[in-house]
C-alpha cells in the first residue's frame, strides 16, 4: 500500500516526523516497509500490509490510527460531516441476495459538476499510481484510499427504475468501464436496474451508467459485500481491482457511514453550484457483533514473557482507542468494530506486545532456560529414515499431492488430472520408472532407488507415509543386487536394525510402503542425536540445470598397458572430446596378459540445440585419435 505523508498529515494538527522516521516506527511495531520514495513536495511510503490487517490498514486512515497510538499524536476527529439532506429524489434499493450483499447504502446527488479534477486531487491519486479520470470518479477513489471503503457512482439519468442487488442470470452479459464484455454466471452478484446490469458487485462498474462530462445527477453506492463472493467473481473474470482487493479481505460495515460523509463533502467542494442530496437509503439485515474479550494480567505476562505494569497496558489501550476496564487483574476489552482481526485473548495479547515493542523484549539464551525439550517422534523417525536411505544410495523425491481421483476432491483444481488429493504415494513408482529409468544411462547407473515421505489423504484422516521404490536397469544389476523384491526385503531389515525398532511393511510392484505415523505412535526416541544432518551430496557441490535437449550415448573400449589408470584415460577423453561431452562413466574393467581393458560410457548433450549424428561422430573420432596417439588400442 502506497501512503502519502502529506495525506497522513491531514489527520493531525501536530506536525508528523519525516517519512523515514514514520517508516521506521511502523517497521518496529506494525508492518514491513518496502521503501520510501521522495516526490516533489511529498514522500511516499510503500507499506506491506498483510491480509490480517487489510480490512483496516489498506488506507491512510488506518495507517493514521496506527501512528496516532504509536506516537501519542491525537487524530483530528469528524473530518467529514454529512451535508443536509435536500429535495433530490430518493433512491429505491432492493437486495435479493442478502448473504452476498450485507449492506447497501445509496443516495442521490443532484446538480453535480463533472470535469477534470483540480491539481491537488489529481496529484494525490497519481502519487499512488492511479489515473485521474474526472471529479466524481476521482472523489470516489480518493475516499477509498482515504478510509478503505470502496464506492461507485452511477449516472442517475441512465439508471432505469430502481437499483436491485441480485444474482446474475446465467449467460447475462455486461460491458465494463474498461470496454471488456463479460458473460456472467448465476454465481456472480450484480448491481442492476430495470433494464440490465450496471456493475459486477464489488469488482467493476459497467459502461451503461458511466459518469461522463455530461452527467448532472448521480447515484452513489457505498456497500458491503461478502468477501468470498467478490473473490470468486474477481478470479472467474480475471479482474482484480483496488475495490475487489478490499472486499476480498473484508471490511467493517461501519465504514459505510464514514465514507458517505466523506464523499458528500468532496462532491460539494468539487461542484460549481450547490449540490442537493437525497436521504441515505440503507438496506441490508447484516449486523456486526460487538466483541468483548477478557484476558488476565497473568496471561499477558506469561505469553509475552514480560511483566508490563497494568497502568502501562491501560495507557496502551487508550492510545489505540480501545475501550477497556480493569478489575481483579482482568482486562475487559471492547474491540473496535473496524478491527476484524481481534477475536480471542491471544489477539489482544499480540496487540499489547506489538504496541509495547517486540524489540524491547530482552533476549535470553536458550541454554539459560530451565526446561527439557520434548522429542517429536514423527520428526525423529522421518529424518532418521532420510539419513539411512540416502546412505543406502536412495534419492528423495517430492511429488504432487494432487492426483486425478481420491477421497478428498478439490473445489478449484489445478487441472482435470489434479482434481483430488492422493490416497497413496503411487506416483513414486511412476516417477522411478517413467522418468528416472529412461535416463539411467545419463546418470551412469544400472539401478534406480528412490523414496518419498509425504502425506496421504482420506475422507476422515491424514497419514504420513514412506514409500520406497527400486528398479534394475539391466541383467547385470539383477545379478549383482537381486530382484527388486529381494532388495526391498533386505532394505527393510536394514531400516529395522538401524532404527532399532520393528515395524510391518507392504511390498508390492517394486515398492515398499509403511505408515510413519504408526511407527511414531508406537516408539518413543530418547534424543534427536544427529538426525537433522542428512547428506545427499558433497558440501562443495553446486547445482547445474540439465539441458532440455536430448542426449546421445556412445561406448568406447580400449586396451592399455599396466600402470595406466582410469583417471588417465578420462583426462585424455575429456581433453579431446570437445564441448558436447558432459559425462564419462567407467562401466567395465578387467586385466589379461599384463594389460587392462577399460570400457567407458560417454554422454553427449548441448544446452543450445539437438545434437546431430555428425556432431557426435566428430567427437568420437577426435577421442579415438587422441587415445591411439597415447599408444592405447581401441577395441
Amino acid at each position: 500500500m502506497l501512503i502519502s505523508r502529506t495525506w497522513l498529515q491531514s489527520y493531525f494538527n501536530q506536525a508528523l516526523p519525516d517519512a523515514h522516521s514514520i517508516a521506521h516506527t511502523l517497521l518496529l511495531h506494525s508492518f514491513e516497509i518496502e521503501g520510501v520514495n521522495e516526490k516533489e513536495n511529498d514522500s511516499i511510503i510503500d507499506i506491506d500490509v498483510l491480509p490480517n490487517r487489510a480490512h483496516d490498514c489498506l488506507c491512510h486512515r488506518g495507517i493514521a490510527q496506527e501512528l496516532s497510538g504509536l506516537l501519542s499524536y491525537p487524530m483530528i476527529q469528524d473530518r467529514f460531516t454529512k451535508y443536509t439532506e435536500g429535495t433530490a429524489p430518493k433512491v429505491k434499493v432492493t437486495i435479493e441476495n442478502t448473504h452476498k450483499c450485507r449492506c447497501y447504502t445509496a443516495f442521490y446527488a443532484q446538480g453535480v459538476t463533472v470535469r477534470n479534477s483540480p491539481q491537488w486531487l489529481a496529484d494525490a491519486l497519481t502519487t499512488l499510481g492511479q489515473k485521474s479520470i474526472n471529479t466524481i470518479v476521482d472523489a470516489t477513489n480518493y475516499v477509498m484510499f482515504d478510509c478503505g471503503q470502496p464506492l461507485h457512482a452511477f449516472d442517475a439519468d441512465k439508471v432505469v427504475g430502481g437499483i436491485t442487488v441480485r444474482d446474475a442470470h446465467e449467460g447475462e452479459t455486461m460491458t465494463t468501464l474498461g470496454g471488456e464484455t463479460l458473460t456472467l454466471t448465476s454465481d456472480d452478484l450484480v448491481i442492476a436496474d430495470d433494464e440490465g446490469v450496471l456493475a459486477l458487485a464489488g469488482v467493476k462498474g459497467g459502461i451503461k451508467a458511466e459518469v461522463t462530462s455530461d452527467t448532472k445527477n448521480i447515484i452513489v453506492e457505498i456497500a458491503n459485500f461478502e468477501p468470498i463472493s467478490v473473490r470468486h467473481s474477481s478470479r472467474r473474470h480475471k479482474i482484480q481491482t483496488d475495490s475487489s482487493k478490499r472486499f476480498e479481505n473484508e471490511i467493517s460495515i461501519d465504514l459505510t457511514t464514514i465514507a458517505s460523509g466523506a464523499i458528500q463533502k468532496h462532491i460539494s467542494n468539487l461542484s460549481d453550484t450547490e449540490v442537493t442530496y437525497s436521504p441515505c437509503v440503507v438496506e441490508g439485515t447484516y449486523t456486526q457483533a460487538q466483541h468483548r474479550i477478557h484476558v488476565t494480567k497473568e496471561k499477558v505476562d506469561r505469553v509475552l514473557g514480560l511483566d508490563i505494569p497494568s497502568k502501562e497496558i491501560l495507557d496502551l489501550f487508550g492510545r489505540f482507542a480501545m475501550k477497556v476496564s480493569y478489575d481483579s487483574e482482568v482486562f475487559e476489552v471492547t474491540v473496535p468494530q473496524e478491527r476484524l482481526d481481534i477475536r480471542i485473548s491471544e489477539d489482544v495479547i499480540e496487540e499489547i506486545g506489538r504496541w509495547y515493542g517486540y524489540h524491547r523484549i530482552p533476549s535470553i539464551s536458550v541454554s539459560a532456560l530451565n526446561f527439557t525439550a520434548a522429542i517429536d517422534a514423527r520428526t525423529y523417525y522421518e529424518n532418521s529414515l532420510k539419513n539411512i536411505l540416502i546412505a543406502e544410495g536412495y534419492t528423495e523425491l517430492l511429488t504432487y499431492a494432487f492426483t486425478h481421483t481420491g477421497e478428498v476432491t478439490l473445489y478449484n483444481p489445478l487441472g482435470k488430472d489434479k482434481s483430488a488429493l492422493r490416497t497413496e504415494l503411487v506416483s513414486m513408482l511412476e516417477t522411478a520408472r517413467d522418468l528416472n529409468l529412461k535416463n539411467a544411462s545419463f546418470f551412469g547407473t544400472n539401478h534406480i532407488g528412490v523414496f518419498e515421505i509425504g502425506r496421504v489423504y482420506h475422507a476422515d484422516s491424514e497419514v504420513t507415509m514412506c514409500s520406497i521404490s527400486c528398479c534394475n536397469v539391466d541383467k547385470k544389476a539383477r545379478k549383482e543386487l537381486g530382484d527388486e523384491t529381494q532388495q526391498l526385503e533386505a532394505l527393510h531389515k536394514v531400516l529395522q536394525q538401524k532404527l532399532g525398532i520393528s515395524f510391518e511393511v507392504n511390498i508390492s510392484e517394486n515398492t515398499m510402503s509403511f505408515s510413519l505415523d504408526e511407527i511414531a505412535s508406537n516408539n518413543v526416541p530418547q534424543s534427536y542425536g544427529d538426525v537433522f544432518d542428512p547428506h545427499s551430496y558433497a558440501s562443495d557441490a553446486r547445482y547445474k540445470g540439465i539441458s532440455v535437449y536430448p542426449y546421445s550415448t556412445r561406448d568406447i573400449s580400449l586396451w592399455v598397458s599396466e600402470g595406466v589408470t582410469e583417471n588417465d584415460i578420462k583426462t585424455a577423453i575429456t581433453n579431446s572430446a570437445g564441448e558436447y561431452l558432459i559425462k564419462c562413466y567407467l562401466f567395465d574393467e578387467f586385466s589379461k596378459e599384463e594389460r587392462t581393458s577399460f570400457a567407458f560410457s560417454l554422454v553427449f548433450q548441448s544446452s543450445e540445440k539437438t545434437l546431430e549424428e555428425g556432431d557426435v561422430d566428430t567427437a568420437m573420432k577426435n577421442i579415438s585419435t587422441a587415445l591411439e596417439q597415447q599408444g592405447w588400442e581401441i577395441r
